[in-house]
Order: structure tokens, then C-alpha cells, then sequence
């Protein structure tokens, strides 16, 4: 038979060994493979905006005639707060029943602008009201109503402002009833042939600076209770009865 071939060995062999394992050591490795990207989840969406509040009126003053051609045109158009300006002039149309807290004011004072419609009274309020001004206005009426009555039912509460005004009665002034509230009238003249100003309110009637001229009776207090003070007022030239 053939004997086995022998390894080989020696010096050579050792050498090349060691140039195999130096070249091997000095390759260069190749980084692992980057592992694959997890899944990104996508963004949540956005909430829906909340709907916008509803438009508020803007407060403001409101002319007439130049912007609006009625005082309750006016009125009607306004907010709490706002000033309804009248220009100079008579106007027929009443003033009634005002549910909205504004003030209704004589652009140049009670000499130049004047409510006198041809039936009724020019300032009726039997409502409910808070914050309601009537500044520099001339007040009159051409039949027996007073040119200024207040009622209410039993649930209505009334705050009413009347100053800077002249009040001209054919018969009574001022007609005051109603179960509450406050009714402040100053800085203003009343005229009349009856009772200047008839007082059956329940709540606070205040009269400051106020002058009252003739009538049958100058201040005719009728309520069962509430507050009436009258302060730096003159009552004159009545035919029976200051007060």
C-alpha cells in the first residue's frame, strides 16, 4: 500500500501561519446589519375648535332720526347700556313699556327735545325694568293721562331714572304704583293741574331737587309702605295741598 503522507511542519509552515492569522486579524469587520425600524404610530389628530361664542351687540349710542327713524326703532335695536340720542324736535310716539336697561336722552336738554304723543302718557312703563334712564326730555300729554305713569303686576320690579326733565300735565304729572323697585326723579320740573305727583309705589320713590308747580295736590303719598324721601325739592302754588 501507499503510507500516509506525513504533515509538514518546520519553520515555513509556522511563518505562513502567522502572516494568515495577522492578515485575518487586520480585516476589516462589517458592522451588523442595522435592525429594521419600528413602527411609528401615526399623529393623533387634532381636536376640533370650539365653536365661536355668539356675537354680542356692540354698546354704543343710537341717533335718532339720523340713524334709526323711531325712538322704538331705537329701542328695539339696542343693548343694555346703550344711549338712544334724540335730536331736537316733538315727537308723537310714546315711550313704553321698555324692558331693556338704556338710557333715552335729550341730545341739547328738555328745552329742544320734547315726547308728547297725541294720546296717553309719553313715558308708560308696567313692566319689568332695571337701569332705565330718561335724561333731558320735555314730558307732556294733550289728554288725561298723566305724561308719566309706572304700574307693574304683582312680580314686576322697576328701576327708573327721570332726570334733567321738564313734566308738563294737562291733568296729573306723574302716576307712580307698582309692588318694587326704585324710582329716582331729580334735577327736574312738574307742572300740573291735578295731582302733580301721585306716590302708591311700594318700593323706593327718591325725589331730589325737584320742583313742582300747582296742581290740586303737590305730592299726593299713597303707598301702604316702601321709602319716599324728597330732598332739596320746592313744592309751590298748590290749590290745596303741598303734600
Amino acid at each position: 500500500g501507499i503510507a500516509p503522507t506525513a504533515p509538514v511542519t518546520g519553520p515555513k509552515t509556522r511563518a505562513k501561519l502567522t502572516q494568515l492569522l495577522l492578515a485575518a486579524a487586520s480585516a476589516p469587520v462589517s458592522p451588523p446589519p442595522a435592525p429594521e425600524p419600528s413602527p411609528v404610530a401615526p399623529p393623533a389628530p387634532a381636536p376640533e375648535p370650539e365653536p365661536a361664542p355668539p356675537s354680542v351687540p356692540a354698546c354704543r349710542t343710537r341717533p335718532v332720526p339720523a340713524e334709526y327713524p323711531t325712538i322704538a326703532a331705537a329701542i328695539s335695536a339696542a343693548c343694555a347700556g346703550d344711549t338712544v340720542l334724540l335730536a331736537d324736535g316733538t315727537y308723537t310716539e310714546a315711550i313704553v313699556d321698555v324692558t331693556k336697561g338704556v338710557t333715552i336722552r335729550g341730545e341739547h336738554g328738555a328745552d329742544k327735545a320734547t315726547i308728547a304723543p297725541k294720546f296717553g302718557a309719553a313715558l308708560f312703563i308696567s313692566r319689568s325694568v332695571s337701569d332705565l334712564v330718561i335724561d333731558g326730555l320735555t314730558l307732556e300729554n294733550s289728554s288725561g293721562f298723566a305724561p308719566v305713569e309706572v304700574g307693574g303686576g304683582p312680580e314686576d320690579a322697576i328701576t327708573l331714572t327721570v332726570r334733567n326733565a321738564v313734566v308738563k300735565g294737562v291733568g296729573a304729572g306723574i302716576s307712580l304704583s307698582g309692588p318694587g323697585g326704585k324710582i329716582t326723579i331729580e334735577r327736574t320740573l312738574v307742572r300740573a293741574v291735578a295731582h302733580a305727583v301721585t306716590d302708591a309705589f311700594t318700593g323706593t320713590v327718591a325725589l331730589d331737587h325737584v320742583t313742582i308747580i300747582g296742581g290740586s295736590v303737590g305730592y299726593y303719598l299713597n303707598a301702604l309702605s316702601g321709602s319716599h324721601p324728597v330732598r332739596n325739592s320746592i313744592i309751590a302754588n298748590s290749590t290745596e295741598d303741598g303734600v
